[in-house]
């Protein structure tokens, strides 16, 4: 004032705020409206929160799936196939026949030509990506080898190429130059290595040192590096036996020169550029594709100047053709069980806007008071759901893209797969929050309603699962009147008909439904019982029965996914067992062993090994019907060889006994018929080229047999008996159990394996592969809708949570212990879980047993499906239901003893 200042004006300016503190006033009376407020609002309703994180998740995985699956699987079927071809022959392969010495047919210095076309080819494989260095292999005509001065001679042909002694088994190394012998060759002519060996071609003899022998090759399983080389080492079959010459391997300076100096004008080159299969991808094989037939094209026009006919092949354009048509199989199934997840999903929000309004009962009834519409109510809701939706959605495709890179089939995603994974999670999401809030906004304008307007909308008593339970039959009578597709070839692709995945979905869902229903007039007449039973089981029957939509609801859910759990479990070990059962039909057992010359059973497993003779196909000589003939041992067949109750209905003892050698030495042979019927019970035999003939009696007529043809009968006999009777063929080994240690010790007792296969190779062929995955995938929903009733359960303690402290409070001061509130919270959830369980398992066995008699990837070859139940699955999902009841009692406990109970009815009220 001694400024002066006037007094008035100097008491409203020591009132009046500083500019600071006006701006932040303005902006809390801003940030104080509950639209701005509503991101964090949902944080105080953890439950509420944790519903529809849950959802908003499983939404999100579901959306990402399905992309991210496709990727997968189109990726390892990719893998696989380049795996089961030899990746010589699936890369680029170039064959040409040329001189050793002199000139081409061109007149150019064969020599000059040759090293000009091999980096021809090194340019072009540096060209095509995914390919690895170039190989040679080179292959003379044949020659005569012998020891010097000996009289003995054998054929064999000059080899080399490039890496192949890493790839031999050497027995014995005098070091330097030279050439190498097989130990076959060698032990004959009696060479050790450092010894000379003469070579000798139709007009020129030369001498030469034995660097070295290897062990035969032909002697050895079948390995990857030397597979194009099969046709060279191992006879093309048993019936045809013909052992080729085996190779004198030198390095590719020395090939040249002792090819030179023996004038070898007929050999045999192979370039070879093998793919690199190694993290390719379907779109990146498109591209090496593309980059093989521009370089093929190409290379039959360069590479015809090293001799007159050029062979250019390549099989990758087939194998990249397979993996993508066995996926284009897979696409609609999976996008129907993605599809399906994000539906039941979008259900569970839905379900979370109704409980948002009904845990906001005051606020929302408050802001209708105040002239709020649903619009806005609606939008409070989307805005407070949607930090937690955007969170939820983006652990979801993390978790999605984890789940297939851990558990899929392949850790491999195409290129921009996982960004196609997160716009279809965006849209999806946007879907979720949008449905919530327009939900929220219906339920708040429906509780503020009369309770006349409220009761003439309400759609509690519309049967809808008339509806459903009449789709589900439309899908089925669809299913079951088409023609299933006849295939004999394991490694065709099978599609999985989009109905046999509706059909479950739409029954569980419309019976879970109607039993719910059911249960739901039951409920209330739990009200005039249980006076007498203890304190938790009334309090859990109580709440039971006035709850009878919210009952309704948690129990179809329950019900929809555990039957789909359980469903897609039976389906799953149905077709394991079935695919299990074809293969061991198909191979005989669990390893199949054709052997070059019978030798003994090693001692290490003679006890799960029998011999069986496959004799070359055989028809009776008056109609020309042919069959195939099987010689076993009715000794050690038992033991060994895969039998299946449903093949016959007699035991495999009684119909072995029925084949014993006849009395009469030129009596009928009794062989046992399978497969297709003969339709006769006696006749003659005649075999290939007539030579010999044999009288057979059918005494007995089987279903199935083990080695049979689903096209053509198959007669069983002894083998002694046909041996005796002039009638021989290929010896093979059925060997039960782990085939590699019996592969080994084979190859220790020196058998000469023309072929082996395992009845795990058969069932990882397409055919079975693209069910198995499928069906894996329907399970994958099944505990995802799992996961969404755990946020079903969520809401529903969630909803009654208010009641339930309250109730808690009183009963508590009226002596209720702490434990007995638990466990009736424990008996509510769990007697509703364990109903769904009961209710899912029984409707997904009833659909399983319908369904699966037509899932079978090769009808024509026996058994026929065989059903079996998940017990596993079973027993896990019985111990998720326990598991989740006890989670919910001690959350709703805690809970409860946490509440504030004056402020709990102050709110109620």
């Amino acid at each position: 004032m001694s400024q002066g200042v006037p007094a008035g004006r100097a008491r409203s300016a020591s009132h009046r705020p500083a500019r600071g503190g006006r701006i932040r006033t303005k902006l809390g009376l801003a940030t104080a409206s509950p639209w701005l407020r509503a991101p964090l609002l949902l944080f105080r309703y953890p439950g509420l929160l944790l519903a529809i994180a849950t959802a908003a998740g499983i939404l999100a995985l579901a959306g990402a799936s399905s992309p991210l699956f496709l990727s997968s699987a189109g990726n390892a079927l990719l893998q696989e196939n380049i795996g089961a071809t030899c990746p010589w022959v699936a890369g680029v392969q170039v064959t040409a026949p040329g001189p050793l010495f002199g000139t081409t047919f061109t007149g150019r210095p064969a020599l000059s030509l040759f090293q000009e076309t091999t980096d021809l080819l090194a340019a072009t494989a540096r060209e095509i990506p995914h390919t690895g260095p170039i190989e040679l292999q080179a292959v003379g005509t044949a020659l005569q080898v012998s020891a010097p001065g000996g009289s003995k001679a054998h054929g064999v042909r000059l080899y080399t190429r490039d890496g192949g002694f890493a790839h031999v088994q050497k027995l014995q190394d005098a070091g330097g130059k030279g050439v190498w012998l097989p130990h076959t060759t060698a032990g004959s002519l009696g060479l050790r290595a450092g010894d000379d060996v003469r070579l000798a071609s139709a007009d020129r003899a030369l001498s030469v040192r034995v660097a070295g022998v290897y062990r035969d090759l032909a002697t050895l399983p079948r390995t990857g590096f030397w597979c194009a080389q099969d046709h060279l080492i191992y006879p093309l079959s048993g019936f045809d036996f013909y052992l080729p010459p085996p190779f004198v391997m030198a390095d590719r300076d020395t090939f040249f020169a002792l090819g030179g100096r023996l004038r070898d004008r007929g050999a045999t080159f192979t370039w070879e550029i093998p793919i690199v299969s190694r993290g390719l991808t379907i779109p990146e094989a498109r591209r090496v594709d593309a980059a093989i037939q521009t370089a093929t094209d190409r290379l039959r026009e360069v590479v015809i100047g090293f001799a007159s006919t050029v062979r250019v092949d390549s099989s990758f354009d087939f194998i990249l053709q397979k993996a993508e048509a066995t996926t284009g199989s897979l696409r609609s199934p999976v996008w129907t069980i993605s599809l399906a997840g994000r539906l039941v999903a979008l259900l569970v929000i839905a379900g979370s806007g109704v409980y948002w309004v009904h845990r906001r009962r005051t606020e929302a009834t408050l802001l209708s008071a105040r002239g709020t519409g649903p619009v806005a109510i609606g939008t409070k809701a989307l805005l407070e759901a949607l930090p937690v939706a955007v969170g939820a959605s983006l652990l979801g495709w993390g978790a999605g893209i984890w789940l297939i890179k851990s558990l899929g089939p392949s850790e491999l995603f195409d290129e921009g797969a996982q960004a196609a994974a997160l716009r279809q999670v965006a849209w999806t999401a946007a879907v979720g929050v949008l449905l919530l809030a327009v939900v929220a906004g219906v339920a708040a304008r429906r509780d503020n309603e009369p309770a006349e307007a409220r009761g003439r909308r309400s759609l509690a008593g519309t049967p809808w699962e008339i509806a459903v339970l009449a789709l589900a039959a439309a899908a089925l009578y669809e299913f079951l009147t088409r023609a299933p597709r006849p295939t004999t070839d394991v490694s065709s692709p099978l599609k999985v008909d989009v109905l046999v995945l509706l059909f479950p979905i739409l029954f569980v869902a419309g019976a879970a439904g109607l039993a719910a229903r059911g249960l739901r007039v039951l409920l209330p007449r739990l009200r005039t019982t249980g006076r007498a039973w203890p304190a938790w089981a009334y309090l859990a029957s109580r709440r039971l029965a006035i709850a009878p939509r919210i009952v309704l609801a948690l129990l179809t859910a329950s019900a929809l996914s555990i039957g789909i759990l359980s469903y897609a479990g039976a389906l799953t070990s149905s077709i394991d067992a079935t695919t299990d059962a074809k293969a061991r039909v198909f191979t005989g057992s669990d390893l199949d062993v054709a052997l070059g010359a019978d030798i003994p059973v090693p001692p290490s497993i003679a006890a799960r090994t029998t011999k069986v003779t496959q004799v070359d196909r055989a028809s009776f000589v008056s109609d020309q019907l042919t069959v195939e003939v099987l010689g076993v041992e009715p000794s050690t067949f038992s033991r060994a060889a895969f039998w299946d109750r449903s093949f016959a209905d007699r035991s495999l003892g009684e119909l072995l006994k029925d084949i014993a050698p006849p009395s009469s030495a030129s009596g009928p042979v009794p062989v046992i018929a399978a497969g297709q019927p003969v339709g006769r019970s006696s006749g003659t035999l005649t075999f290939r080229f007539g030579e010999t003939k044999l009288p057979v009696k059918i005494v007995d007529q089987v279903r199935a047999f083990p080695s049979m043809s689903p096209s053509e009968p198959l007669l069983v006999a002894d083998a002694k008996t046909l041996a005796d009777r002039g009638v021989h063929g290929v010896v093979n080994l059925w060997v039960k159990g782990d085939p590699q240690p019996a592969l080994t010790a084979l190859t220790r007792s020196n058998a000469l394996i023309i072929s082996s296969v395992t009845a795990r190779d058969i069932k990882s062929q397409q055919s079975f592969v693209s069910l198995s995955w499928t069906f894996g995938f329907l399970q994958a929903l099944g505990i995802m809708a799992g996961l969404i009733v755990l946020g079903g359960i969520l809401l529903y303690l969630e909803a009654r949570q208010r009641g339930r402290a309250i109730s808690y409070a009183l009963a508590s001061r009226m002596g209720l212990l702490r434990r007995s509130h638990r466990a009736s919270v424990a008996l509510e959830l769990g007697a509703l879980l364990a109903l769904g369980c009961v209710v899912g398992i029984g409707l997904a066995w009833i659909a399983a047993r319908i369904v699966y008699g037509r899932l079978d990837p090769l009808p024509q070859l026996p058994p026929a499906p065989l059903f079996r139940l998940p017990v596993a699955v079973f027993g896990l999902t019985a111990l998720a239901v326990l598991a989740a009841a006890w989670l919910g009692a001690w959350r709703v406990q805690r809970e409860a003893e946490r509440a504030r109970v004056s402020e709990v009815m102050r709110v109620a009220g």
